[in-house]
């Protein structure tokens, strides 16, 4: 018997795992939402992500592959980044500028550590500690899940250590953990590094990419990308310097503002990710009716725009460059050049002769500034931290974001004469700032109230400050007269009156109109713009393929990658 079980065994070999795919709709009125898309356990059984729905308010959610309806976890509002315990009977995730647990099940979450509303990632390991990144310029974090004093791992530094460490990952075993380290000319390590967890032991790097990269127990290196995630044999045991050259995963929804494609891999084989394109649209104008005008009907993938004082021009970020477009003729020329490092958030100055805009070009990211007709870009403010343009007053002072290691977001001046000074410092991150047409307010987001909403600010008196929104809002922009202020409340449009005599005073929000459109890169964004008559805003009209309300599920993945990119 045993002999005959054997030659049925060696001559019947079992079948091949075979792939299988499906896909996970979410309920009518839900959009996904978050920091890096939904979490597969590592049983590949249970499935977390976050969703908002018509209230605006993102919820952390569990789907488990065997159940038709997911589970709403309680006390999860503006939940994002979720991430499984290894036995996947907790979850971990961001939110209110903590750092959360909760059972599966549910129950009451619990809140572990500060954390700020942009974090960079979080892993639970065997021993039952968390390494987290409680912002994109922290450093990484340990914290026994039950919680406690942080300790901090690293630290960046703006040069050899980079300026942001994300992405945090325990590898098999727990001893070391994968992240990503952006950085600049003078980095030491820029991409995927390993930090050993053993003090005496320095983190070594081994892929220079500008992406986020992950570990899977196939023995590959997946790494993020804006056009798909790319795969490259990997022993963790083992690492050696890599590159990622196959492509695995086509159409993945991928966020610029945090390098971070949305997908996830169990360690049997299930992979889970979200198809589309976040910036996939076209052109147009809407009016405050919510009637609109196409600009153009030719698709684009467009992270950011930004209207000329005139009307008749948009610079446009598409692919980390900067393009200028003719509305009228529907025409572009390239305003910043290949290997420039990521350019972005873009604005005018007042006369329209130059586009200020935000680059790491030089390591971290400090403002420059070039001519509308082409030529080559002048720094116009270089600090430590990372700086973003927002807005320049009539008298040319320049409105900045600043971030430095361990801060939330300030905001700050600069001078005609190029001088510094604060304009509003505290723990709460500030950003969208916008000035008034005549310079002396100031429009912006801030979460210091536990959720993003817009603020009105006097420049010469900063007691004088007042809330616009109610219920949450970004992207303030002013009307060219200054006597409304616009925001964004999930897609809606709103309004509100504004008056500055004698003290500042708004009224009522109303909502103008509906319509899905870009966000923006970031908060630090309005993702739209208002006509020189404030009569209509330049939007880019989002493609069905740019509303992320689908998860893909593939079970036995592994195969399909192994046969791609064969691991060592």
């Amino acid at each position: 018997a045993a002999l005959g079980a054997w030659a049925w065994i060696h001559y019947h070999p079992l079948e091949k795992p075979q792939v299988m795919r499906f896909s996970i709709l979410l309920p009518a009125g839900q959009v996904l939402t978050g920091l890096g898309g939904p979490e597969v356990s590592r049983d590949g059984r249970f499935i977390a992500y976050t969703a908002r729905d018509a209230t605006g308010i993102s919820r952390l959610y569990v789907r488990a592959l065997d159940s038709l309806e997911p589970t709403l976890i309680p006390e999860s509002e503006d939940a994002q980044g979720p991430f499984f315990s290894p036995d996947g009977s907790r979850l971990g995730f961001f939110a209110k500028g903590k750092l959360w647990t909760a059972s599966r099940t549910g129950g009451a979450a619990t809140a572990i550590a500060d954390a700020s509303f942009q974090p960079g990632g979080a892993t639970w390991g065997e021993d039952d500690t968390l390494v987290f990144a409680g912002s994109i310029t922290s450093g990484l974090f340990r914290i026994p899940s039950t919680g406690g004093k942080p300790q901090q791992l690293t630290e960046p530094d703006d040069g050899p250590t980079g300026y942001a460490q994300m992405w945090p990952q325990f590898l098999p075993g727990g001893r070391s953990v994968l992240y990503t380290i952006w950085g600049g000319p003078n980095a030491k390590v820029r991409g995927a590094a390993i930090l050993p967890l053993n003090a005496d032991r320095p983190m070594t790097g081994f892929m220079e990419v500008n992406w986020s990269s992950s570990y899977v127990r196939s023995g590959h290196v997946l790494t993020s990308g804006p056009h798909g995630v790319m795969a490259a044999a990997f022993n963790a045991d083992h690492p050696r310097a890599t590159r990622p050259q196959t492509f695995v995963i086509d159409n993945v929804f991928s966020s610029t503002a945090t390098a971070h494609s949305w997908f996830s891999a169990s360690d049997a084989g299930t992979l889970v990710y979200v198809p589309g394109d976040p910036n996939l649209g076209t052109l147009a104008w809407v009016d405050r009716e919510g009637r609109i005008q196409p600009v153009s009907e030719k698709l684009m993938s467009v992270a950011n725009l930004a209207l000329s004082p005139d009307g008749t021009k948009a610079v446009l970020e598409e692919d980390n460059a900067l393009w200028l477009m003719d509305l009228g003729r529907s025409t572009r020329s390239r305003l910043t050049q290949e290997n420039e490092g990521v350019n972005s958030y873009s604005i005018w100055s007042p006369d329209g002769t130059h586009i200020l805009f935000g680059s790491n070009r030089g390591g971290d990211w400090d403002v420059y500034s070039v001519p509308v007709g082409g030529g080559p870009a002048k720094i116009v403010l270089a600090r430590k931290g990372n700086q973003f343009p927002l807005s320049v007053a009539p008298d040319g002072t320049m409105l900045f974001s600043e971030r430095r290691r361990g801060t939330g977001a300030d905001l700050w001046m600069h001078s005609p004469d190029g001088k510094d000074s604060p304009l509003l410092e505290s723990g709460a991150s500030k950003v969208g700032a916008k000035f008034s047409p005549d310079g002396r307010a100031v429009a912006y987001v801030s979460n210091e109230a536990g959720r993003d909403e817009v603020y009105l600010r006097s420049v010469a008196h900063p007691d004088d400050t007042v809330v616009v929104s109610s219920e949450g809002g970004i992207g303030p922009m002013w009307s060219p007269d200054g006597k409304e202020l616009f925001f964004r409340h999930g897609d809606a449009f709103m309004a509100v009156s504004v008056s500055a005599s004698p003290f500042l005073q708004v009224g009522k929000a109303r909502k103008l109109f509906e319509i899905q459109a870009a966000n923006g890169r970031s908060t630090n964004h309005p993702g739209y713009a208002v006509s020189p008559d404030g009569k209509r805003f330049l939007v880019l009209r989002l493609d069905p393929k740019a509303i992320p309300t689908q998860i893909n599920v593939v079970l036995n993945w592994f195969e399909e990658l192994n046969a791609k990119v064969p691991p060592k």
